[in-house]
């Protein structure tokens, strides 16, 4: 989706149509995405807004993330890092209290919203 705007801004077209999509080569034809509209193009611009923002400002939490048990129990984050096992087991509960620190709300309202909405029909129905 930064491309499809990029592309918009680059050739000064601001209201073309314009659609994004992945494409899953490793799965034959698989392709997701589709057109990108103002919602969409406001989502980026405000979650890029507080990426930028927290670069900028020194803020790069520690968020482990979901628990996951494959390759090993740990969290979905950590789960390919290699200093998972030499970080402190009581990361999750650092998390939680972390989150709620005023600098990191952005974030954590991105990475980890509390109230958010079912995305996926798995969701849907726990």
């Amino acid at each position: 989706m930064l491309y499809s705007l990029a592309a918009r801004d680059l050739h000064n077209l601001p209201k073309a149509p314009v659609e994004a999509y992945y494409w899953f080569v490793d799965q034959g034809d698989l392709h997701r995405g589709g057109v990108v509209d103002d919602v969409q193009a406001g989502r980026l611009h405000a979650v890029l807004d507080v990426v930028v923002g927290g670069i900028r400002d020194g803020i790069y939490p520690a968020n482990p993330g979901e628990e996951k048990h494959h390759p090993r129990e740990t969290w979905s984050s950590c789960a390919y890092c290699p200093y998972d096992r030499v970080c402190p087991s009581t990361r999750l509960e650092q998390w939680s209290g972390m989150r709620e620190d005023p600098a990191v709300q952005p974030y954590a309202g991105i990475a980890d919203p509390q109230d958010a909405e079912p995305t996926t029909d798995e969701e849907v129905r726990a």
